[in-house]
């Protein structure tokens, strides 16, 4: 049995509330999604996922040639959009999952080797950064800070290596601060992500992991307070699916 067979067959060993053992989970779970992590969030967000991901990259600033990090960058979609965006930019994409590295590194070939000069992939912790102060203009992540193995760390990471004024930019699910409201929503979460789990790798937790991810995450009102608390202003929010989604757009105060 291989190790990402033996994982999946372990998933409830790993406790999620202790940063080595989350960071571990996302490293070898992704492996498996990896090959069909484009699908799946389809199917995951009933078809919106792309039209979520174009609507953080409108929400970003005008700026004439922005170097550009995006964490836990999966197969490339936000590094393509911003490559997109900003015609003289620098992208760097990061990952703790080296599928995931490669099936990005494989779009970028097929699909936009027009961008092969201005987007590179490295794997990466994002509690971990290997760049210097003040290295990037932007910083984006989409569904890449719920997984973070140390939510506080992580955000002093990101503030370090962004410029004074620069933007961090986030897509991620979210809950209600609302008790019964969160309920409701993990419930829901938890059976569709199960549900997928299930249809594609014969077991739920998979995706089940999203919902107990989230139980962990703060709440919106909180991740806002947490933000700002980090250093940072909120530039801007939208929320989608009643809550269950939110874009989060914040500026580095210098």
């Amino acid at each position: 049995m291989n190790k990402n067979r033996q994982f999946l067959h372990k998933l409830k060993d790993f406790k999620l509330t202790e940063p080595e053992s989350k960071k571990e989970y996302n490293e070898i779970l992704f492996s498996p999604v990896s090959r069909v992590y484009s699908i799946i969030t389809i199917l995951l967000s009933f078809g919106r996922d792309k039209s979520w991901k174009r609507r953080l990259i409108r929400m970003l600033p005008l700026v004439s040639a922005p170097r550009v990090i995006d964490l836990a960058c999966g197969p490339g979609d936000i590094c393509f959009l911003i490559a997109r965006k900003y015609k003289m930019a620098r992208v760097i994409g990061v990952d703790l999952n080296q599928g995931m590295l490669e099936k990005a590194e494989e779009n970028l070939k097929k699909s936009y080797p027009r961008f092969r000069n201005r987007i590179t992939f490295k794997k990466g912790d994002m509690n971990h950064l290997e760049y210097v102060d003040s290295s990037f203009d932007v910083l984006t992540g989409s569904y890449a800070l719920r997984n973070a193995p140390d939510l506080g760390s992580t955000l002093d990471e990101i503030r370090r290596v962004l410029k004074p004024g620069g933007t961090a930019a986030f897509l991620d699910f979210s809950k209600s601060h609302l008790v019964l409201l969160q309920k409701i929503q993990l419930s829901l979460l938890s059976f569709w992500g199960r549900l997928w789990g299930l249809v594609f790798h014969g077991n739920a937790e998979v995706y089940g992991y999203i919902a107990e991810s989230l139980k962990e995450f703060p709440d919106a009102r909180a991740f806002s307070r947490l933000v700002e608390t980090k250093g940072f202003k909120i530039k801007g929010k939208q929320s989608f699916f009643f809550g269950l989604l939110c874009i989060t757009v914040a500026e580095k105060i210098s």
